[in-house]
């Protein structure tokens, strides 16, 4: 049996389009029995303060989540994880993608950029959704690899156990990092009502490592405020967004 950690890093709360408080998901998250879980409401951070004080009292370990539109022959969803809530860069993208007609907001590759400006990584969510012809999206991958995309939802709750490897396998051969969630919007929502979902320790272990790195990174993990000179200066916001 492979080795695994239950965790949602996907998941929305009535802040954007899911059913419950960021409080009452939190909860729901900690019954199903997550260990790790991020909040990934579209376009919007408001929600994090509450769920991840929520989870804290409740023993679950958090990471910074969001969802963000960006645009690209139609609406291509972002999975950012581990950045500074605060950024200018990142807010004012979450208000383009608010303000954008349906379909996307800033370019793809703008949107990865701000990610990364955060201190964040920037993950394709659901990708199947954004073709499920697998060349295809591998082709696509290829082009979003080019812009720096540092992983994708390759486990996601929806797919199939074949989907979900075939997914793994293409981010391997792309040097790509994968991400788990369920995409949970409410208990009544078909398709998008699981809580919890395994990720592999391995993946999980890649995924802590923060996905692809600029080739100038020095190798480093972790840092303190004063090493951020020495180093790749986003690696702090995300080594300090995951908590314990």
């Amino acid at each position: 049996m492979v080795a695994s950690l239950k965790v949602n890093l996907h998941c929305h709360s009535s802040l954007s389009d899911g059913a419950l408080a960021p409080e009452a998901l939190a909860a729901l998250l900690a019954r199903a029995g997550a260990q790790v879980a991020a909040l990934t409401d579209h376009d919007t951070v408001d929600g994090l303060p509450h769920f991840q004080a929520a989870l804290e009292n409740l023993g679950v370990r958090h990471i910074t989540g969001l969802e963000l539109t960006a645009g690209d022959e139609g609406a291509v969803h972002l999975l950012a994880y581990g950045f500074d809530p605060e950024s200018p860069a990142l807010i004012q993208a979450m208000a383009l993608a608010r303000q954008a007609p349906e379909g996307g907001g800033l370019p793809v590759a703008d949107a990865i950029a701000r990610i990364h400006q955060a201190g964040g990584r920037a993950f394709l969510a659901h990708p199947l959704v954004l073709d499920d012809d697998l060349a295809r999206l591998e082709a696509r991958l290829v082009r979003y690899r080019r812009h720096g995309l540092d992983g994708i939802e390759a486990i996601y709750a929806p797919y199939t156990a074949e989907q979900i490897r075939a997914l793994t396998e293409m981010a391997g051969r792309l040097e790509l990092a994968v991400c788990a969630g369920c995409d949970y919007h409410g208990a009544h929502v078909p398709g998008l009502s699981d809580a919890v979902v395994e990720f592999p320790l391995d993946a999980w272990r890649a995924f802590r490592r923060g996905g692809t790195r600029p080739k100038n990174w020095t190798g480093r993990t972790s840092c303190c405020v004063s090493c951020c000179p020495r180093c790749w200066p986003s690696a702090c916001w995300w080594a300090r967004s995951f908590s314990t």
